[in-house]
């Protein structure tokens, strides 16, 4: 029991005296969704969060083109069955 607590006030006093970088993390997270080993040895190390800047030769992602085509599928029609599955109306009793 006394390793429990000896344990458990030793994790309490690291996140208290370290509660700046943390949420630092948090919040470069929240803006930047992942973080690099660099990244976050960066902040512990100096309590500073340095993007990483994407090449500039690189545009963003975007979404789908508008122009693209989308198949089109009749509503009416109902799936054939091969048969092998019986048929498909409820048993009688």
């Amino acid at each position: 029991r006394r390793l429990i607590d000896e344990g458990f006030e030793l994790a309490k006093k690291l996140i208290d005296e370290n509660s700046n970088k943390l949420d630092l993390i948090a919040n470069a997270l929240l803006e930047y969704e992942t973080l690099d080993g660099k990244q976050v040895e960066d902040i512990v190390r100096t309590g500073k969060f340095t993007p990483t800047e994407l090449p500039h030769d690189i545009d963003p992602p975007s979404g789908a083109d508008t122009s693209t085509p989308t198949p089109d599928i009749p509503k009416n029609d109902k799936p054939k069955l091969d048969g092998g599955l019986g048929d498909p109306s409820p048993a009688t009793v």
